[in-house]
């Protein structure tokens, strides 16, 4: 009996901290369970955890140990190595790379800056545009190509604004 007891507790207690991180949004009469989605900044999941798995994986690639540390100072997984070494192997050079991926970086944000520099935008305009909302400017790029009155008003923007 006490066994049965101590697991109903624990299933108890687990699905009291599940329900912790969520809730519930009643919309047009409609119940709604609203949880994280883990989309943010993660903790280190081992020992050693992010910053310096990241640094290993970003030295190992086509960054110096200097390079690597600065990349990934207060990374919490290898998202910015990955995110330096594929905007590296892409048009971007190493500083530029390190730029928009410095400790938050993902593969999102250089996929981002790929497409927006083979699209309308200069280097530097690629990574400020890729480096706080990628999936946002990858859905205004994918606008963007499909649409050639769109591609002609932001030629027009550019040189109202003189931007290069």
């Amino acid at each position: 009996m006490k066994p049965f007891l101590i697991l109903g507790l624990m299933i108890q207690l687990s699905t009291a901290q599940a329900m912790a991180d969520s809730f519930t949004v009643i919309r047009e009469g409609r119940e709604y369970l609203c949880s994280a989605t883990g989309n943010g900044p993660r903790p280190p999941s081992g020992p050693g955890g992010g910053a310096a798995d990241c640094a290993n994986k970003a030295y190992n690639g086509p960054f110096s140990r200097s390079e690597s540390m600065e990349l990934c100072s207060g990374a919490y997984d290898e998202g910015p190595a990955d995110c330096g070494i594929k905007a590296y192997a892409g048009p971007f050079s190493r500083s530029e790379a390190m730029e928009l991926c410095k400790r938050t970086g993902t593969i999102a944000h250089a996929e981002c800056a790929i497409k927006a520099y083979a699209g309308p935008y200069s280097r530097s305009e690629a990574i400020a545009l890729c480096k706080s909302q990628p999936n946002l400017m990858l859905r205004s790029l994918k606008l963007l190509e499909s649409s050639p009155e769109i591609q002609s008003k932001v030629q027009k923007m550019k040189s109202t604004l003189a931007i290069q």
